[in-house]
């Protein structure tokens, strides 16, 4: 459990800021991979785009974000955003738009090692393929969300006057599932991502459903401690991108709780 002065709340349209922030410090505090895809971008860089593709705005019909607040502080310390039953979308601008993608790649943006970005995201997807139970499962964002969600933050973020609003979940199943979740640095390990995350296993729980998730190395151990396990890991080579060594994503599931 947290710490008592730390609450769990819907977030506003006043904490867009704050959320921007808490996912760009946690990922540049410990993140291998953060400085060779952000390093020699312009400052504010990484909070910009995040602002515009995930918090514009910050509550939307098929997505929700919870914050957590430390009352003593009065400031957000953690989030997690939850997409909603959406349902599969079919319409040609979605389909124009990722056949641009494999056409063409991806727009680039000024200091952002977009190729980095997207072999980090979408490493996992064929473990998703072949993993998840669309029908029955809680868990993975498709590979064609991180393409479109990364197209929609760099075509906005260079003016390429992107037409159409992608933020949405690509899914074919009817259940809740996990988009993101940020704890800032100086709180983690104090329980208040396992509340963030409590919304979930409750849900994951009901329908007896096995969660999935994809973590970032400095993450693994916080969702091992609320049930999840290891199933495989995905491996960047760094060094193809001016680095050294490998940076891996685990690839995860979470069993439902038995009666």
């Amino acid at each position: 459990m947290p710490p008592p002065n730390i609450t769990t709340h819907l977030a506003t349209e006043d904490d867009a800021l704050s959320l921007a922030s808490i996912m760009t410090v946690a990922f540049s505090a410990s993140d291998a991979a953060y400085p060779l895809i952000w390093g020699s971008a312009a400052e504010g860089t990484h909070d910009t785009i995040s602002i515009i593709g995930l918090f514009t705005p910050v509550q939307k019909p098929e997505r929700v974000t919870y914050k957590a607040f430390d009352e003593k502080t009065q400031k957000v310390v953690g989030f997690a955003t939850w997409t909603l039953p959406k349902g599969k979308l079919e319409g040609e601008e979605r389909e124009g738009e990722i056949k641009k993608i494999d056409e063409g790649g991806l727009p680039r943006l000024p200091g952002v090692n977009v190729d980095l970005w997207m072999e980090k995201v979408g490493g996992t997807r064929a473990f998703a393929e072949r993993d998840v139970d669309a029908e029955k499962d809680m868990g993975k964002l498709t590979f064609v969300y991180f393409s479109v969600l990364v197209w929609k933050w760099v075509s906005i973020y260079v003016n390429l006057g992107l037409i159409g609003d992608f933020m949405v979940y690509i899914f074919d199943g009817n259940t809740v599932d996990l988009s993101f979740c940020f704890v800032h640095p100086h709180y983690q390990r104090q329980g208040i991502a396992s509340s963030l995350l409590a919304v979930g296993l409750r849900e994951a729980d009901a329908r007896k459903a096995r969660f999935w998730c994809t973590s970032t190395p400095q993450a693994v151990s916080a969702y091992e401690k609320i049930g999840w396990g290891v199933v495989e890991t995905h491996r960047v080579d760094l060094g193809k991108y001016g680095g050294d060594g490998i940076y891996t994503r685990a690839w995860m599931v979470r069993e439902p709780r038995r009666d």
